[in-house]
């Protein structure tokens, strides 16, 4: 094994190993919610991770931003394979357990956030419904107006009497 086991630290081996469990890519609210890392432990761990050349980081939207994803590099999965991880599921302080209850913990977090837009989404529903009947009335009314507007019209032109005192006299009988 090389020297990378003694320049990586415990999280930066469960930050690895989350990788890893997601099939070699993971986005960073994956990582982090695996972990249970804070976005700056996290976004520390992509810096120092890609400059020891154990992942490549490209970026995706997320969430409407970008996110970056990890990927594993091939150096990182033949050290893996070598044993760089293997006293991870050693360590006293961490396994499966906090791994799990991390994400759980995450995913509670999303389904709060998912439902506070449905919230918002349904109240905007609502706002909308009411402004639709308001708008439903004011076309009625509208329409009510302007077809009494428009007989008298009409009773104008049948007639065939000019003059405005006429058109008046027609709109008085349409009231």
């Amino acid at each position: 094994m090389s020297e990378l086991k003694w320049q990586i630290d415990h999280d930066d081996a469960r930050f690895l190993d989350s990788i890893r469990y997601y099939g070699g890519e993971a986005a960073m609210h994956k990582i982090r919610g695996r972990t249970g890392l804070s976005r700056g432990k996290a976004n520390h761990r992509f810096n120092k991770l890609e400059n020891l050349g154990l992942i490549d980081i490209t970026y995706q939207p997320y969430k409407s931003q970008e996110e970056k994803v990890a990927h594993l590099t091939g150096d990182a999965k033949y050290e893996i394979e070598r044993g760089l991880l293997d006293g991870l599921a050693q360590s006293p302080d961490d396994d499966d357990t906090s791994d799990v209850l991390s994400e759980v913990k995450a995913l509670r977090e999303d389904v709060q956030q998912a439902e506070h837009r449905i919230n918002v989404l349904n109240a905007t529903i609502e706002e909308l419904r009411t402004d639709i009947d308001g708008l439903q009335d004011y076309v009625f009314d509208w329409t009510e107006f302007a077809e009494k507007y428009l007989l008298a019209i009409r009773g104008v032109l049948e007639s065939s009497v000019d003059g405005l005192d006429d058109f008046n006299d027609c709109l008085r009988d349409y009231d």
